[in-house]
């Protein structure tokens, strides 16, 4: 029988969907990364969330296969229907981000966890990339949204990706794997600190936690139009809709009869997949009751190493379920863990810093403080002094004789002593 699999002009260009022609021209520049105009609050009929009933999947998958067919990137008569599906999506730990104005979706980007599946590997040896070094990543691609809502989706949904994999997942690096637009790949690297995979331009990965404080130093302390750093990793939107942090987060977002539904009824993935790819997504959903809509492979086609590689690729990249509201709130912090003193004018007794964020620093002392004094303090990180910043006291845990203090004002002395505080951070 003819396969109605879809087929695609690069092999490479599917899985990282950027749609560059509905935004403007200057984004991609270098020199965007100053003229960024960021929202300040998102429109009210905005909502953000991961896709979870079918109604949602189908107008994202719908979106999708207009944007492929708008880009060329897929054949007009190669579809069963009026959606795009792949194998990907098929998997239990998938994500399907849409955004939705009013009750519509308008916009949409998919994430693809570690996996054996992962798009990428079949085109990149990340276990020889990364020197050996384990790491959970997530695949950010199939972004496509309707032409009219524009920048109006594109930022939220672009912080909603990378906020989802970074509080609620153990992913530590995001790749996004695009078409070779050497705009596009400029803008990722020099607005989001993403970098080529080897010599690969296709592939671009963002560590987390390096990238956090590099984009800290970049745009921080700009206003909050041209501040990147900020809007991704420290606002806050009521339009945008995370799971409870427990475990029905984990659960697979596409219902049994919905799983049927797109890959075998409206496509022919399951029709089309190899032993391998089969027992991978079965697997993936091995803690949950899918019995009769997963596709039926024979585990006698698969060796021992192919049953090893899907079982172990799986467990690395399986969602932590401990996560509770205080590490969600303390990562929306930006704190230094450093060795630190401090003295105090008009004060006797020396200070032991305990940590630094952007705003103030907490520390512990012997002498008794008033909540609500202004304190001059010296602050000393190795070879690297502060002299005379003023900072309030705003809390105090007398019992502990630990204080928090908020600097009084971001001055340039100040900016550098953060500034110097990345530089170790990132080194």
């Amino acid at each position: 029988m003819a396969s109605n699999s879809f087929k695609f002009l690069d092999p490479k260009a599917i899985l990282g969907l950027w749609p560059s022609k509905w935004l403007p021209s200057r984004l991609f520049s270098k020199q965007y990364a100053t003229g960024l105009d960021l929202p300040k609050q998102l429109p009210k009929e905005l909502t953000l969330k991961i896709a979870d009933d079918r109604d949602e999947f189908e107008e994202a998958f719908e979106i999708i296969k207009d944007e492929l067919h708008e880009t060329q990137l897929l054949y007009t008569n190669s579809c069963r229907s009026n959606l795009y599906v792949n194998k990907h999506h098929a998997l239990a730990d998938t994500r399907v981000i849409v955004a939705k104005w009013n009750d519509e979706v308008v916009g949409t980007l998919s994430l693809f966890f570690n996996g054996p599946m992962l798009p990428s590997k079949r085109y990149v040896e990340l276990e020889s990339w990364s020197d050996g070094v384990k790491h959970n990543y997530c695949e950010m691609t199939l972004l496509a949204f309707r032409p009219q809502f524009g920048s109006r989706v594109f930022w939220p949904l672009l912080k909603y990706a990378l906020e989802y994999q970074r509080l609620y997942t153990p992913v530590d690096v995001c790749i996004s794997s695009q078409r070779a637009n050497e705009s596009l790949s400029l803008w990722l690297k020099n607005c989001l600190n993403f970098k080529p995979i080897a010599d690969d331009s296709n592939f671009l990965w963002f560590d987390f936690e390096k990238s956090k404080y590099q984009l800290l130093k970049k745009y921080w302390g700009k206003t909050h139009q041209k501040d990147l750093f900020s809007y991704l990793f420290r606002s806050e939107f009521p339009q945008l809709k995370f799971p409870s942090l427990d475990e029905t987060s984990v659960k697979p977002p596409l219902k049994p009869e919905d799983l049927h539904y797109f890959f075998a009824e409206k496509s022919d993935v399951f029709e089309n997949l190899s032993e391998f790819e089969k027992f991978c997504i079965a697997d993936s959903y091995k803690n949950f009751d899918y019995d009769g809509y997963l596709p039926k492979f024979d585990m006698t086609n698969l060796s021992v190493e192919d049953r090893r590689k899907a079982t172990n690729d799986r467990r690395s990249g399986e969602r932590d379920n401990s996560n509770d509201r205080r590490r969600w709130k303390d990562n929306r912090e930006v704190r230094f863990n450093i060795s630190a003193s401090a003295s105090a004018e008009n004060h006797d007794h020396p200070f032991d810093v305990l940590d630094i964020s952007l705003n103030g620093l907490r520390a512990s002392t012997n002498e008794e403080l008033v909540v609500g004094e202004t304190c001059q303090l010296n602050i000393k990180v190795e070879d690297y002094t502060l002299d005379s910043v003023g900072a309030k006291v705003v809390w105090a845990k007398k019992k502990e004789n630990t204080y928090g203090f908020r600097i009084d004002a971001h001055s340039q002395e100040w900016f550098g002593f953060i500034h110097h505080l990345i530089d170790k951070k990132v080194a």
